[in-house]
C-alpha cells in the first residue's frame, strides 16, 4: 500500500527514526512495513522544510539531520517526494475546490500514486 504522510506523521515518522520514539502506533506500522517493502511512504518535501524551519527556530536541528533523511531510502520504501512539474500538472487535471493548500496537497500526491495508467494512451 502506498501512504503520503500528512505534517502531523512526518514530525512522529521523524522523531521515530531519529529518536527510537514510538508514539503513534499508526506510523510505526507504516515505518516497519516500509522496512519489509510491504509499505511505500511518501513525504513531500515541502511538508519536511516547514518541520526544518521548525527545528531550526528551536535550535534542535541535528547537523547531520538533512543527510539521514534522505538516507533513510535505503532504510525501506521511502520516498521523499518533489512537488516537480508532474504533480503540478496532475493536480491542475484533477483540482477540486478547497481551502487548505496542504490537504489538497496530500490528497492529490495520494491520488497521484495510486493512479491507474494502464488505461492510458502512451506514445
Amino acid at each position: 500500500m502506498k501512504h503520503c504522510l500528512n505534517k502531523e506523521q512526518i514530525d512522529f515518522f521523524l522523531k521515530y527514526f531519529f529518536n527510537n520514539n514510538n508514539e503513534d502506533n499508526d506510523v510505526v506500522l507504516i515505518v516497519e512495513n516500509s522496512k519489509q517493502w510491504i509499505d511505500q511512504i511518501f513525504i513531500l518535501n515541502y511538508l519536511v522544510t516547514q518541520i526544518i524551519q521548525k527545528k531550526i527556530k528551536k535550535g534542535n536541528l541535528p547537523n547531520n539531520f538533512i543527510e539521514k533523511l534522505y538516507s533513510l531510502k535505503d532504510v525501506g520504501d521511502i520516498v521523499i517526494d518533489e512537488i516537480d512539474v508532474n504533480f503540478i500538472e496532475f493536480i491542475f487535471n484533477h483540482l477540486s475546490v478547497s481551502n487548505e493548500m496542504i490537504d489538497n496537497l496530500i490528497y492529490y500526491k495520494t491520488k497521484q500514486i495510486n493512479y491507474d495508467y494502464s488505461g492510458q494512451i502512451r506514445y
